[in-house]
């Protein structure tokens, strides 16, 4: 049970509400509440808020550019992308608005027993499942025969979908144990497994008093995984530098230009995956530096507080990083924008009809700049040569692009 002998700054010590218990030096969360502070619950809320605004919103964005953008579906790392954004959209759905219930009701959870069992069994859920997607696309990347996901046929979706499914199974099994207790609120007695943590302010599981669990748990769920990952990486990024220096022929531009993606994209991952672990490393660090006694930083509140909520708060950045670093995600974004707009008005605008059209029409402009490019004779005898650049340069081929574009 977790006991506090000093009173955090933020607290009005005039205020001070028990529920049938005196309040001594050694104050016990579990059966005490305690009036905050009006810029406290203000600025936290705010935060909070803020925090799970964002995510919510980002997260969504994430599935729907992976849903709509076809370049985005070719490539089966984002289905496991999508799979993690689904996680997150738990937590900032969910657990994060609860928090701020919490503060607001001065550190007490306004919902039920089995109310916050439940918010309590989603928050390392989510987590869990966000650490087996990150490893997952690190397989998956270091599974590929080629630079690019060439094989596209039924057995990789299924495949695919396998490893998808397979994340949510085994991270439901690695937290099932948390539900074989039936804790109440105010039972002092009993060891509690999903309960209200009044140090970290939310429902969670209870990181106390099983620590052969936790550490279970913890080299199960992260310190497995994070290894796995950051071996794959390693052969990764020694596998695209091998091949970058094999290329020296500059005919071969295609290949030089889908490996300078490759390396983009495991610069992207390995950044969603460096700050999944300094969200979560501190919380992790804390639970393992008590389960083994050397300090006990989980009955601290400041500490608690401070790395469970920047652990939550990892939800709300991985939308922000795949907007910054990738371009599909970025025309995503906007298309699920514009989509909200027109729904709002009721396609009154028609802003992604518009969007879409100017698109095309772009695309239909670079295809007759290709089309009237003429092959040089020393390119043309290279057998590296792009085919669809060779084919372009066919009168026939050439005059269909021209009859498109001059219909437009």
């Amino acid at each position: 049970m977790a006991t506090y002998t000093t009173q955090p700054s933020y607290i009005n010590e005039t205020n001070v509400t028990t529920y049938g218990y005196n309040v001594t030096s050694t104050m016990n969360f579990t059966e005490t509440t305690y009036s905050y502070s009006l810029a406290y619950k203000v600025g936290v809320s705010f935060v909070l808020t803020l925090i799970a605004v964002v995510g919510t919103l980002g997260n969504i964005c994430i599935i729907y550019a992976v849903c709509t953008q076809k370049k985005l579906r070719r490539l089966k790392t984002n289905y496991f992308v999508c799979n993690l954004a689904l996680a997150d959209l738990t937590v900032t759905s969910v657990v994060i608005p609860s928090t701020v219930a919490n503060v607001i009701n001065n550190n007490v959870s306004p919902l039920p027993v089995g109310a916050c069992m439940f918010v309590g069994f989603i928050m390392p859920l989510s987590c869990v499942a966000s650490m087996q997607n990150l490893m997952l696309i690190s397989t998956q990347r270091l599974s590929a025969t080629e630079v690019t996901d060439s094989n596209r046929n039924t057995s990789e979706a299924i495949k695919t979908w396998a490893l998808v499914v397979f994340a949510w199974v085994w991270s439901t099994m690695l937290v099932l144990p948390l539900t074989t207790s039936f804790p109440t609120l105010t039972n002092t007695t009993a060891t509690n497994m999903l309960k209200y943590d009044a140090a970290a302010g939310m429902c969670a599981w209870d990181d106390v008093s099983s620590p052969r669990y936790n550490f279970a748990l913890i080299c199960v769920a992260f310190c497995i995984p994070l290894i796995v990952s950051g071996i794959c990486y390693t052969v990764l990024f020694k596998r695209v530098k091998g091949k970058s220096r094999k290329m020296t022929n500059q005919m071969e531009t295609k290949n030089v230009t889908l490996v300078q993606r490759e390396r983009r994209l495991l610069k992207t991952i390995l950044i969603v995956l460096v700050v999944f672990v300094v969200s979560w490393g501190p919380y992790c660090l804390i639970v393992l530096l008590s389960t083994f006694g050397i300090s006990d930083f989980t009955t601290n509140e400041t500490w608690k507080r401070t790395t469970a909520w920047l652990g939550v708060s990892n939800s709300a950045f991985n939308s922000i990083i795949y907007g910054w670093r990738n371009q599909n995600f970025r025309i995503g974004y906007k298309m699920c924008f514009y989509q909200v707009v027109d729904g709002l008005t009721c396609n009154k605008y028609g802003m992604r009809r518009r969007v879409l059209r100017r698109s095309s029409k772009r695309k239909r402009q670079r295809m007759s700049d290709l089309a009237h490019r003429t092959v040089p004779n020393n390119l043309s005898e290279c057998s590296t040569t792009n085919k669809y650049v060779t084919r372009l340069n066919n009168s026939s081929v050439r005059s269909k692009i021209s009859l498109s574009v001059n219909s437009t």
